[in-house]
């Protein structure tokens, strides 16, 4: 029997592999806050041993000296995709917006809203202004007008594809399927 591909079909295939993505994003979180805490836990855990060492309390101090955190190697998974913000912070939630958006340029305003979406909670625009302005001090984006765009999607001219003032064709900022390129 030959499977026929409707719309139908495709937009929930699409739905499930978002949903799976989202599910993903959630575990690499939830691994990180992990790893931090078992991270957090050793440095307590050899602060200890050194005092213990101190006051006589161990035998064979060197051992605690052999032990090091830089062992155990920091992960962040935006190693993993290019981001160069640290996972689940708002700018990282920010440059992927940029980075994965149909559109190169966009205003603050959608940032917050796709950036949101992504996060599953929402970013406060009083984190959202000074995230951009960061990023611009960082190089990381350019600003033109009210509209912003990863450096690494313009052109060797410093343009994008589209003007930044410009609609795409068939789209408005209201377009709900623009939107949902948006958030990905």
């Amino acid at each position: 029997m030959e499977t026929v591909l409707t719309v139908r079909v495709v937009e929930d295939r699409i739905r499930a592999a978002q949903a799976a993505v989202e599910a993903a994003k959630r575990a690499i979180i939830d691994a990180q806050q992990r790893i931090d805490t078992l991270q957090g836990e050793i440095g307590d855990l050899l602060a200890a041993g050194r005092v213990l060492s101190r006051m006589g309390g161990v035998s064979a101090p060197s051992d605690f000296d052999l032990l090091n955190t830089s062992e155990v190697s920091e992960f962040d998974p935006s190693e993993q995709t290019g981001n160069p913000y640290r996972a689940s912070t708002n700018k990282a939630f920010m440059w992927e917006v940029l980075s994965q958006s149909e559109s190169v340029w966009l205003s603050a305003n959608e940032i917050q809203e796709a950036a949101s979406h992504r996060r599953g909670s929402e970013i406060p625009m009083s984190s959202v202004s000074p995230g951009l302005s960061e990023m611009k001090q960082d190089g990381t984006i350019e600003r033109n007008g009210m509209k912003v765009a990863l450096k690494s999607r313009l052109n060797e001219n410093g343009e994008a594809e589209a003007s930044p003032d410009v609609e795409e064709v068939g789209a408005s900022s209201n377009d709900s399927q623009t939107r949902e390129s948006m958030f990905g």
